[in-house]
């Protein structure tokens, strides 16, 4: 199941010569030049994301139909760039939707590291009402990596009268307990493994499985295990009615926080010399999914997933690009509605987060910037990280 994709960290230390760090409280800075990057090629990065003339006066909204609340880039584990806009500050907590799905993905990892679950478990081992039933096939792997093959409409604001995800956020009996609901309409449509669908219900019914497994444990889990020990004192998770976290979306946290996540699994699960989460788990992030999109057929999504990740991986077979050509392949993102990305670069050593409030039918030009961060990094024509083994197909 694991691939060993990542590079080694003293190989890509060597390479960039700049050395690794993890912030503490406050976060350190580093020029950017030292940290190797052009600083007016960054400047051009900052013109496209915050929508900005050569001059610095804003562009019209039809030239540029994007809203960026927060820019941060970190190399090394030191802060290169950092800008915010509107209403967002270094402190203001963002939505950060679905990036909550690499948060729960985590946060599952430390359950693991404890053996409290595995992979493998069966979601009737954790919800054994449903013993006996299909269910009994559906691994918390296939949850992970959105291949549980069961039934699930993710469709936002274009399809809000037949949106599952939608009735499960704001409709009254579907979200009081949104797992019980996602249960309800996840009838099988394929064998767990075999058909990729992007089903935020997937993710919802795993921490309904984490509930059951942590019993007392679970209200101060995910803060004890996985937020305090790398720092992200600003995270928040919401619950339903049931008590149970909305493990899909529903999470906000400040910028330097969404980096720590980032700079987290850039480093293999390991904080300052201390595991957070098994190595072998963290390098899941940049495992591709069992169950690879297919072209032209019913998806919630043409792009490639990984394990509660979204990968920059293309596969040419299937006909299927490269979400940002110009950045290693070997990179892999959280993203969540309306524009948020933790974007995680291991060839470069380097997090970028972008949060932002985009309207719902103007979305971020994600490849073009990682067109103008790859000319802003310094000596880094695109390729794969130092040690990088070719992924499984």
């Amino acid at each position: 199941m694991f691939s060993g994709f990542f590079s080694k960290r003293d190989a890509r230390a060597a390479w960039l010569a700049v050395a690794v760090t993890f912030p503490g409280v406050n976060w350190e800075t580093i020029d950017a030049s030292t940290a190797g990057w052009d600083h007016s090629a960054l400047r051009t990065v900052e013109r496209f994301t915050f929508g900005e003339s050569e001059t610095g006066a804003a562009k019209p909204s039809s030239e540029f139909p994007y809203r960026t609340d927060a820019l941060l880039i970190v190399t090394g584990g030191r802060i290169v760039f950092e800008r915010y806009a509107r209403d967002t500050t270094a402190v203001t907590r963002h939505f950060g939707w679905s990036v909550a799905k690499s948060v729960t993905m985590g946060i599952l990892g430390t359950a693991v590291k404890e053996k409290i679950v595995s992979l493998e478990d069966s979601v009737s081992k954790w919800i054994p009402e449903l013993k006996g039933t299909d269910w009994d096939s559906v691994k918390l792997v296939h949850l992970l990596s959105m291949s549980s093959g069961r039934k699930w409409n993710e469709g936002y604001e274009g399809s809000p009268f037949t949106s599952n995800v939608v009735a499960a956020l704001y409709r009254d009996s579907p979200s009081a307990d949104y797992a019980k609901y996602a249960l309800t309409v996840g009838r099988k449509l394929a064998e767990p493994g075999a058909r990729l669908n992007y089903a935020s219900a997937d993710t919802n019914i795993l921490m309904l499985c984490l509930k059951r497994a942590l019993g007392s444990k679970y209200e101060t889990y995910p803060w004890d295990k996985f937020f305090y020990p790398v720092g992200m004192t600003s995270a928040v998770l919401e619950r339903d009615l049931a008590g149970t976290f909305i493990g899909s979306s529903y999470f906000h946290a400040t910028a330097r926080d969404f980096a720590r996540l980032g700079h987290l699994f850039l480093n293999h699960g390991m904080w300052n010399g201390a595991e957070v989460i098994p190595s072998e788990f963290a390098r899941l992030a940049n495992e591709i999914s069992p169950a690879h999109p297919k072209k032209g057929e019913y998806h919630t999504t043409q792009d490639v997933y990984g394990h509660g990740w979204w990968l920059n991986r293309s596969i040419p077979e299937a006909g299927i690009p490269s979400a940002a050509p110009a950045v290693p392949e070997d990179s892999y993102m959280a993203q969540g509605h309306y524009g948020q990305i933790v974007f995680v670069i291991p060839a470069w050593d380097t997090v970028v987060v972008r949060l932002g409030s985009d309207p719902g039918d103007k979305k971020f030009d994600f490849a073009k910037l990682g067109t103008l961060l790859s000319a802003a990094r310094v000596g880094m024509a695109p390729k794969k990280s130092p040690g990088a083994v070719e992924p499984k197909k």
